[in-house]
């Protein structure tokens, strides 16, 4: 038995026929099962995972005489006698098929985008090259200027010598003036070279900013199409667990600490209610001791309680015990009434 094409779910409260098959299929399974005295209490399409965690586009509530579980051999027997291998083979290679189209999809995605990092690191490169190389040129440039300074100022002292010397005050003052205007001025072009050299490494700086944060972006991309891909390709050869039902129990009784489920209420409500039915299942239970509740009392169980709002297919019987938390029965609003409240009834009555 394939169990991604069809499961016989015996393990909840009722009994189920899943199918992953086509609306033909589906029916000409509902046939069969009539056929061979297994009666079909309810079918429609399904929003919920099975026990093995695996998600089905059918189910088929059925039963067996005097509301007996059918065997699983003749269950078996039953449906695979309606399904044929070919259809079963289709849609395992379907899926493939569609797997594999994202994969190569995301490879396509993920080869362009170390290209285009490549490419941004090529032109990174060649800017700081370029930068490196006008920075060199602007030092050997002050380099320069600096050694003229140098050389003029050795200079002046040495035409002070002289002039000092002559005793030509006019003339000393003359040429003093003179060499303080060109120092002045050597001075000037060594203040704007030092200013066009730090604003040429701001710029480079900022621009290397820039590119490291365009790289970090395409790498982060990458990074995700990467862990996109791994997780398809885990999609060939591992089974979904199905973890859904189990973080929803968990989740009821984190949310509902006071509220104890008899019997097989969440797996019931799991199976048989819509998101928003269970919502507003949620709902009524956290008002059961709120005056607002609308509950009555069971006849025939003096100590339980009744909650069966209009237009709804559900019900819940409700005690309080003396711990000052609640037991809680959740089911269906028509069909087993009598069986609930027989059940009910047999409770010990001192919780």
């Amino acid at each position: 038995m394939d169990v991604r094409t069809w499961f016989y779910d015996d393990r909840t409260y009722y009994n189920y026929v899943l199918l992953n098959a086509t609306r033909e299929v589906y029916s000409k399974v509902q046939q069969a099962l009539r056929s061979n005295g297994i009666k079909v209490l309810k079918a429609a399409s399904s929003f919920r995972p099975a026990s093995n965690g695996v998600q089905y586009k059918w189910y088929i509530r059925i039963e067996g005489e005097n509301y007996k579980p059918p065997k699983s051999e003749q269950i078996k027997s039953i449906v695979e006698s309606v399904l044929s291998p070919e259809s079963q083979e289709d849609v395992a290679e379907k899926s493939r098929a569609v797997l594999q189209t994202k994969i190569n999809s995301l490879n396509v995605e993920i080869e362009k985008l170390h290209r285009d990092i490549e490419q941004k690191t090529k032109e990174i490169e060649n800017t700081k090259r370029l930068y490196e190389l006008e920075i060199k040129n602007l030092q050997s440039t002050l380099s320069n200027t600096n050694s003229d300074l140098e050389q003029s100022t050795r200079t002046v002292n040495e035409l002070r010598r002289q002039i000092t010397d002559s005793f030509n005050l006019d003339y000393v003052v003359s040429l003093e003036n003179q060499f303080k205007a060109q120092i002045e001025d050597l001075e000037l072009k060594l203040q704007s070279a030092k200013q066009e050299s730090k604003d040429r490494d701001d710029d480079f700086r900022s621009e290397l900013n820039r590119r490291d944060i365009e790289i970090a972006s395409l790498a982060q991309e990458r990074d995700r199409c990467i862990s996109e891909l791994q997780s398809s390709q885990e999609q060939l050869t591992v089974e979904e667990t199905g973890n859904s039902q189990a973080l929803f129990f968990l989740a009821i009784n984190v949310l509902l600490p006071n509220v104890e489920f008899l019997r097989s209420s969440l797996n019931f409500a799991w199976d048989n209610f819509s998101n928003s039915e269970i919502e507003n299942v949620l709902q009524a239970i956290k008002l059961i001791d709120s005056p607002d509740m609308r509950a009555e009392r069971v006849e025939s169980a003096n100590d339980w309680k009744e909650y069966h709002p209009k237009r709804v297919n559900w019900r819940i019987y409700f005690r309080q015990c003396k711990n000052k938390k609640y037991q809680v029965l959740i089911s269906d609003k028509a069909a087993q009434k009598k069986r609930d409240e027989g059940w009910l009834k047999s409770q010990p009555k001192n919780c």
